[in-house]
């Protein structure tokens, strides 16, 4: 019956693929590629281009047949292409980091619409479209990053100040990303040495939150290098002081980053970086002295990689990457106690990844293909397997392919597919596809559809969790593979300050895994697959910017903006059990005004969604039902200024499960 459902699915795949072409080749007969586009007149207010009288001078260079060919081929592809998947995704700028009122990561992607993010036992899970957490992947520059706890990323360590952009990829083109993504991939892409780089980034806030960055680089035509540090701390607080604990732990991290990028030559080039990062999350100082929060740990991850890339001279390039990462996690300690067995490292693991790929970027067509080897290692004393060592491992095997053909002006057809091959669960084919068509020069619709993949980590599988509240979580070595079907139907919509965003999207996920009591006193939790699991919703996205004017009513570099997002979920539980998943609320709203000079922004973020958990001492955990905060940043001397307030409406802030209430910052940049 499965093998029987899998043939089905792909069967609406192809069907899928022939319908798209077939009106590929009606429109093309009504509108052929050799036909231009009507050209329609642009508003004097959407267009602005001055000289101020400057003296333009270009350099063409050494001209050769073959760059003249070139030149042609880059002209001709400009013409005919529509905008591809690859272009569509969502990135948040370096200008937009820096705008935001977000100290880290956690903040900012909190902000973006489809995601809710919430923290629990010292990591941060981060929901897409009603998915579990675990089905999102965070890569630095496309590699993986090592370490989570119960299958939750500690955010804290990576500082935004080392951060160029930050992509979120879904479709085909997240397939080759990794095992094959079921929900989103995060691609944080890091600074890279330009020129002289001198600046430093110094905060201050409620709770005696400090934050304090500095960044140091050089570089020419042939190499440049980029060094930065960051340490960030803060108190801990109370958000119920009848309660004997506190709600949340002080913290103190340091964080350093390196990257080097040099040309071995006129065709290859390379890239070396390497990070280091600890975070000590304290709760001794602030607790009574006989109870501690679970989340007093010590955290600790280095990582480094290392790419050659080739390019050929007819466009292609060839990247050859390898990269090392080791993470260790442990708690401080339970009570107060001189054993030193209360003070140790809960597990260390450590990936190795290699991954060589072909890119090749034509007039009609980009491609890439790719194979990867992704090995990891957990090691501890937690550890129960078949051979009674404390050390577990698994590798896993993928090759794949994507594919954007640019059929027409206005049609991009995509594909991708993935198989991999791992050590303890065999072989899985991942096909996706996806179609992009320009309506006209204002406004793009596009449809995915492709099947994701998950293997339990080796957590799931094989480590004991012991929590200080007197539950236990065993790992289960007897689960299968998450897998799903995933589509999207999207429409975007931009013209002369104004924008429309429309979604619908459906998960189907089988296998899920989750947590199942089985003993009630004391509780022990163990993991199982459960069958039947579907999230599916909309999401729209609505913003309008106005030109201010002088008084003379003159058009100036100033705008006024409002912007609206809406998620909703009205599905998102398992079927086996009726419960609704973790951190999945059915309405969720974000409304925000803003204004924009060159010199000076201002925002209002106005945030809200339904709270559906508590905990014993009647805390709101997740999610929040309303924030309000508002960001101030304007240039000052040689640098910039940026004032937050942060959760202006309520006096408890759960946004996180819970953070500080009202919080109040101050931040200063500047550049040498």
């Amino acid at each position: 019956m499965l093998a029987r459902q899998g043939g089905l699915r792909y069967l609406q795949l192809l069907m899928v693929l022939l319908v798209l072409l077939a009106a590929d080749r009606a429109i093309a007969q009504d509108d052929p590629a050799s036909e231009p586009d009507n050209v329609q007149p642009v508003a004097e207010d959407e267009f602005e281009l001055d000289l101020d009288d400057a003296e333009m001078e270009i350099d063409l260079g050494e001209s050769t047949v073959e760059s003249q060919a070139e030149a042609v081929a880059v002209v001709a592809a400009a013409a005919i292409k529509p905008p591809s998947l690859e272009e569509l995704k969502q990135v948040i700028s370096r200008e937009q980091i820096e705008d935001s009122g977000a100290a880290d990561l956690a903040e900012l992607l909190g902000r973006q619409a489809g995601i809710r993010v919430s923290e629990y036992l010292g990591g941060t899970t981060i929901n897409y479209q009603g998915l579990p957490g675990k089905f999102t992947t965070i890569l630095v520059d496309g590699q993986r990053v090592p370490g989570n706890i119960l299958e939750q990323m500690d955010l804290s360590q990576f500082n935004l100040g080392s951060l160029d952009s930050v992509e979120i990829i879904s479709g085909p083109r997240a397939a080759a990303f990794g095992g094959g993504n079921a929900g989103v991939v995060i691609n944080l892409k890091t600074r890279s040495g330009a020129g002289h780089v001198a600046a430093m980034e110094l905060g201050y806030g409620s709770l005696n939150w400090q934050r304090e960055h500095f960044r140091l680089g050089n570089g020419d035509d042939f190499q440049n290098w980029i060094l930065s540090i960051e340490h960030q701390k803060r108190d801990a607080w109370d958000a119920n002081p009848g309660q004997p604990d506190t709600d949340l732990q002080s913290f103190e991290n340091l964080t350093m980053r390196g990257r080097w990028d040099f040309r071995v030559s006129d065709d290859d080039s390379m890239v070396v970086s390497a990070d280091w990062f600890r975070e000590e999350g304290r709760g001794l100082d602030y607790s009574p002295p006989n109870l501690l929060r679970p989340s007093d740990l010590a955290t600790e991850r280095w990582g480094a990689t290392a790419s050659w890339t080739h390019r050929f001279n007819n466009g292609s390039s060839m990247t050859l990457t390898q990269s090392h990462g080791e993470y260790s996690h442990g708690l401080h300690r339970y009570f107060l106690s001189d054993d030193p067995r209360d003070e140790r490292t809960a597990f260390e693991e450590s990936t190795d990844d290699t991954e060589l790929r072909w890119d090749n970027k034509m007039v009609y067509a980009d491609w890439s293909v790719g194979i990867q080897r992704q090995a990891e290692e957990l090691q501890s004393d937690r550890i129960k397997t078949n051979d009674g060592s404390q050390t577990a491992d698994s590798e896993l095997l993928g090759a794949y392919a994507t594919y954007d053909w640019y059929t027409t002006p206005n049609w991009t057809l995509s594909a991708s597919a993935r198989l991999n091959s791992h050590s303890d669960f065999g072989e899985e084919l991942l096909p996706a596809v996806g179609a992009s068509r320009k309506l006209d020069n204002y406004s793009t619709v596009s449809a995915t559809a492709g099947r994701g993949y998950r293997a339990p980590s080796l957590r799931e599988r094989f480590y004991d969790f012991p929590s200080p509240f007197n539950y236990t979580i065993i790992g289960n070595p007897d689960i299968e593979p998450e897998t799903s079907w995933n589509y999207s139907l999207d429409y975007s919509y931009a013209k002369s300050g104004r924008s429309v965003r429309l979604g619908l999207f459906r998960h189907e996920i089988d296998n899920l895994i989750d947590f199942v009591e089985i003993q009630s006193a004391p509780q022990v939790f163990t993991l199982e697959n459960f069958d039947g699991v579907t999230t599916q919703g909309a999401s729209i996205g609505l913003e309008q910017r106005w030109r201010a004017t002088n008084r003379h009513g003159e058009c100036n570099k100033s705008w006024f903006g409002l912007g609206y997002d809406l998620t909703w979920l009205p599905e998102a539980e398992v079927l086996e059990t009726g419960l609704r998943l973790v951190n999945s609320p059915e309405y969720d709203h974000t409304v925000r005004a803003f204004y924009e000079h060159p010199r000076l922004r201002a925002e209002l973020l106005l945030h809200r969604h339904d709270p559906y958990w508590f905990d014993a001492e009647n805390t709101v955990r997740v999610p929040q039902q309303d924030s309000l905060d508002l960001t101030l940043s304007s240039e000052l001397g040689c640098g910039r200024i940026k004032l937050s307030g942060l959760n202006l409406m309520d006096e408890t802030n759960i946004r996180f499960g819970p953070l500080p209430g009202r919080e109040l910052r101050v931040e200063y940049s500047y550049d040498f």
